[in-house]
């Protein structure tokens, strides 16, 4: 057993907080205003270090090893060629589609000499013809191509 002076050196803290401590009833004393030193330390250490969260450390170290693990998940999918950063696919499909443009922009400047007085069947086949010869350039897709990209953006960052 031990007096309020005892009890606050032990806990360093004042004797003044050690009464507010008691008064809402986080340590008890007796009638003799005796403290038992022991359990109201125990006391004094549940309430001070209590959460007032229900913090499940199990459960978020699970949560941070799950994404942990979906970023490294990614970085290989990446790596493989199977994901690819938006700002490539942007880049490369602007490329591509601004290609594009300009060669359907330059059929008629092409095929115009070469079609002049043709008949009007001939004329749509080779429009047709032409056409698709840029529409099948567009569908080549290469996942390579946005490999290059990578590595251009790594000699750059280098």
């Amino acid at each position: 057993m031990g007096s309020t002076q005892d009890l606050a050196e032990l806990l360093r803290i004042t004797s003044r907080r050690v009464n507010q401590l008691a008064g809402s009833g986080v340590l008890t004393r007796n009638e003799e205003n005796q403290y038992d030193l022991p359990s109201n330390i125990d006391a004094y250490f549940q309430y001070k270090y209590a959460s007032n969260e229900d913090v499940d450390y199990g459960r978020e170290k699970a949560k941070h090893e799950a994404a942990k693990r979906q970023l490294a998940e990614l970085e290989l999918a990446k790596r493989n060629n199977e994901v690819h950063e938006g700002k490539d696919v942007e880049i490369i499909m602007t490329d591509m589609l601004t290609n594009l443009r300009s060669q359907l922009l330059g059929i008629p400047a092409k095929l115009a000499p070469v079609l002049a007085g043709q008949d009007e069947s001939t004329i749509m086949q080779a429009l047709t013809d032409e056409i698709q010869s840029r529409l099948t350039e567009l569908s080549d897709y290469r996942p390579d191509m946005f490999a290059e990209r990578d590595a251009d953006d790594e000699k750059e960052d280098n």
